[in-house]
């Protein structure tokens, strides 16, 4: 798709689950750089949020906690209802040994989880000539995971 050169809405989306398949495959830098690409191209913050979400993980799991919560925090700029965002970065407070902070990330997270709406979240990126929706999913086990966080750190 990326080579498709779609237009900047579906091209970012494209950039953004190549770097979520690089991200799982361990190639943090790969997953880095099409973050970047999709940052300079991404109009919707639904798309951005996700960009810098993942761009975060991969710093994170490069060793650049601090890189990680920087872009934790421009996509819970952009999208402060996603409870994932929250979980991520309370894992990278966690690993700076910043408790109080950790501790509060999970707890939003879990909050967030918690409340009766549908837990996905959806935005439309508007391009040149298209309506784009754009669904910012949970993982499954995302809550399990928080309440995990949350016991590990008493």
């Amino acid at each position: 798709m990326i080579r498709l050169k779609p237009e900047d809405g579906l091209l970012a989306l494209a950039y953004v689950n190549r770097a979520n398949t690089k991200s799982d495959l361990g190639d943090n830098n790969g997953a880095i750089e099409d973050c970047n690409t999709v940052i300079g191209l991404a109009h919707a913050d639904a798309i951005l949020a996700e960009a810098y979400n993942v761009r975060g993980k991969a710093k994170s799991a490069n060793g650049d906690n601090k890189g990680g919560i920087i872009d934790y925090n421009k996509s819970i700029q952009l999208e402060p209802n996603h409870a994932e965002f929250y979980y991520n970065r309370g894992v990278a407070n966690a690993a700076l040994r910043r408790t109080s902070e950790a501790e509060t990330d999970f707890k939003t997270a879990l909050k967030l989880l918690n409340q009766e709406h549908d837990i996905s979240k959806s935005a439309i990126a508007e391009t040149d000539n298209l309506n784009l929706w754009v669904k910012l999913d949970l993982p499954s086990d995302l809550k399990a995971d928080v309440e995990k966080a949350l016991r590990e750190l008493e």
